[in-house]
């Protein structure tokens, strides 16, 4: 749904496989549950977008802007990202499998 007010693009649950969004403006988009595998969202902004519990094997998030983004529970096996950058910039990891296969810390 998108409103002049208040916009809020939902792709809740969506299949974006191997979607190329390279440079993409994306924040404030919902994609729980999301299945992103093998895309690319390398230079995307992400700001503030909801991906939690989504699947992003795979995926490459070289350079995407992380603030406040939300992976909690994601599967990010095999992402291509810096992590230590995007927690410095807010984004949550709480419980997602990270890239090397371990588990995210909710501290």
């Amino acid at each position: 749904m998108i409103t002049a007010e208040q916009p809020e693009v939902l792709l809740a649950g969506a299949n974006l496989r191997e979607i190329d969004l390279e440079d993409a403006w994306l924040p404030d988009i919902n994609l729980q549950r999301a299945y992103i595998l093998d895309a690319n969202l390398a230079n995307t902004n992400l700001t503030r977008v909801n991906l939690s519990n989504a699947v992003l094997k795979g995926t490459d998030l070289t350079g995407a802007v992380l603030t406040d983004t939300d992976f909690t529970g994601a599967d990010l096996t095999g992402a291509q990202l810096d992590v230590e950058k995007a927690i410095q910039v807010g984004a949550i990891f709480c419980n997602a499998t990270m890239p090397d296969g371990t588990k995210g810390d909710c501290g």
